[in-house]
């Protein structure tokens, strides 16, 4: 009653505003200070000490109140219990919050609860070996998502010192194996060669520790080193065929589905087209089951590309459709940039050049900010063939020549590619080849697919 009354009081004072309904039915009715500086000064009037008391009090009623959904409140409780001096219960709900916006694509606003997390552990927080796996995890899978790869390489550096320093091998087989991973795929980090070297350093960790999940993934790895370097096809089956083993073995199907959506690109490039379909087929089921958006998108652009390989188009567009759309949906700029750029092959083979164009451009531009370097390269080169077929070969050129800056592409196969494509348009317009361009068709590996360019229209 004596609350009810200071309150009225201060509404009456105008300093208080009476809400018409409170923001959540839990909490009754509801109050909020009409100007930003009355509440600023309330607080600041507030002694420290007192500080810290209220902000635990508000932490521990919301913890009551929303015991069943701490989650949706994990932000909030994060804030009053570090303004408490509560770090560890701080740090609990910053990788809740994290996890919390993770769920819902909000990847921006993750790294913003994972950066307070790991800024609590760094200022001395106690943390045990699994949060730590956690955070340092998660946080890296947030920075790879929005395409900062040093700085997720940077995150899995500190997490190995971590290790290190703790003599917590877990954490540090984790660690190696995360900047194992960043050198197994196209990014710009890519290096197959250091790749190889912490792979054998995981490996070694993980069967010191009998740890079949880390297995399966060091396998994974190898196997896409292997894809991502000429002539090494049969090793990476065989890399690939033995992680797969071990992922059904353990019944880890999220890691299935991961390898065999990778899986499915090296049995093409071998010519076993049969089997490669029934990867993509299998890891299409599994992502739809395990609900896991942004690789069903991946995978849904990968089936549209074997589908342009089998001649049907308009098929391939619908899978290529509902990439872009969950891509779109999800805010993944990687999915909408692969999308667009392969969608555009099939407008091409069906003649609509006006799609053609715009999908080849927005693709290409869309890689550029997401830092998916074959999106980045592909889609211009066939637009330059575009160009040179609608009769005008100085435009092909043009793109051509912007591009020439990414010749050094860490992705072996491709480099000779855009030497030759580079070297023929400048040919055609009366050039003479640059230096460091030359190159012959023969160079250019046959096992790629579609991507293989059809030099003889030169």
């Amino acid at each position: 009653m004596i609350v009810q009354t200071a309150l009225d009081q201060m509404v009456k004072a105008q300093l208080l505003r009476r809400q018409s309904t409170a923001e959540d039915t839990n909490l009754g009715a509801g109050y909020v200070f009409k100007h930003a500086l009355t509440q600023e000064a309330a607080y600041r009037s507030l002694p420290h000490r007192q500080r810290s008391v209220v902000h635990r009090r508000v932490a521990e009623c919301y913890e009551q109140l929303f015991a069943e959904r701490l989650d949706e409140h994990a932000a909030m409780l994060a804030y009053h219990f570090a303004e408490a001096g509560d770090q560890t219960r701080a740090l609990s709900y910053s990788l809740r919050a994290g996890d919390h916006a993770m769920a819902v694509y909000a990847v921006a606003e993750a790294l913003l609860y994972f950066d307070r997390a790991l800024a609590l552990v760094v200022a001395g927080c106690p943390a045990i070996e699994e949060q730590l796996l956690h955070l340092f995890g998660r946080r890296g899978r947030a920075l790879e998502l929005e395409s900062r790869f040093e700085d997720a390489d940077d995150n899995y550096a500190l997490m190995e010192r971590f290790a290190v320093d703790r003599s917590q091998a877990r954490l540090e087989l984790a660690a190696v194996l995360a900047q194992t991973k960043l050198r197994s795929f196209v990014n710009q980090l890519f290096d197959p060669v250091e790749g190889r070297k912490l792979a054998e350093r995981a490996l070694a960790l993980a069967e010191t520790l009998d740890d079949r999940r880390s297995q399966a993934e060091i396998y994974w790895d190898l196997m896409n080193q292997a894809r991502f370097n000429v002539g090494q096809q049969e090793e990476a089956i065989a890399a690939g065929e033995h992680a797969l083993e071990i992922a059904r073995a353990i019944g880890w199907q999220e890691q299935v589905a991961a390898i065999l959506n990778d899986i499915a690109d090296v049995f093409a490039d071998s010519g076993r087209f049969d089997e490669g379909n029934a990867a993509l087929e299998e890891a299409r089921t599994l992502w739809r089951d395990l609900g896991n958006q942004p690789m069903l998108a991946d995978n849904l652009s990968n089936t549209g590309v074997w589908r342009i390989m089998q001649g049907d188009f308009q098929g391939a567009i619908v899978c290529f459709d509902e990439a872009h759309e969950i891509s779109t949906r999800i805010k993944n700029v990687w999915g909408q940039g692969y999308s667009r750029s392969v969608r555009g092959i099939a407008y091409w083979q069906l003649g609509r050049y006006d799609q053609t164009i715009e999908d080849f451009t927005i693709g290409s531009a869309l890689s550029d900010e997401a830092g998916f370097l074959i999106g980045q390269v592909l889609p211009r080169i066939q637009l330059a063939f575009v160009y040179l077929e609608l009769g005008c070969p100085h435009l092909g050129l043009e793109v051509m020549q912007r591009l020439s800056h990414s010749i050094a592409t860490p992705v072996p196969q491709f480099t000779p590619s855009l030497s030759v494509v580079l070297a023929a348009f400048q040919e055609i317009n009366g050039l003479a080849a640059a230096a460091g361009f030359r190159g012959s068709p023969d160079d250019v590996d046959p096992m790629q697919g579609f991507w293989v360019f059809n030099f003889a229209s030169l």
